[in-house]
């Protein structure tokens, strides 16, 4: 959430800067916590749920500490449901979209659970190099989309064409 409202005002340089921040600290912290630690396959999981929180600190620092262009209120605006119902149409179909691709992966993760552990690690591997691959494509469609939306909302197409 925090990327998105940086990436929206054209700042993808933080949000680059501590998605990679992340990635380098799961690259030693899981293998400390799998074997150095010794909490195995759970190791992993934490590796991954520490990291992402050290790493998204800074990021909610940045966005609600008012150093971006966008300045959260912590107020109740009015309530109406116009809003709410264009926020719904587009993403309830998306938030589906991400949740079948989840539930697919818990799927298949608990048949493959049932082979075994270098099975189930093997897989583990695979998943986390398929995300890892997917973040590159997100991040230079992030910021494409960046682009063109700051071009086209100044109103320079010269800048948009393909």
């Amino acid at each position: 959430m925090f990327d998105s409202v940086m990436r929206g005002e054209g700042n993808v340089r933080v949000p680059a800067l501590w998605s990679t921040t992340s990635l380098v600290l799961q690259m030693g912290c899981t293998p400390l916590f799998m074997f150095g630690l010794g909490w195995g396959l759970e190791g992993a999981a934490l590796a991954m749920l520490t990291c992402q929180l050290l790493a998204t600190v800074p990021r909610a620092w940045w966005v609600l500490g008012g150093r971006g262009l966008v300045r959260p209120a912590f107020r109740l605006p009015r309530f109406t449901l116009a809003p709410v119902r264009e926020i719904l149409r587009v993403g309830v179909p998306s938030a589906l979209s991400t949740s079948v691709a989840n539930f697919g992966l818990m799927a298949l993760t608990a048949v493959v659970t049932r082979l075994g552990a270098a099975d189930l690690a093997a897989y583990g591997l695979g998943t986390r190099l398929d995300f890892l691959l997917r973040s590159f494509g997100y991040g230079s469609g992030a910021a494409l989309l960046t682009l063109v939306g700051m071009s086209t909302g100044a109103r320079r197409l010269d800048r948009v064409h393909a």
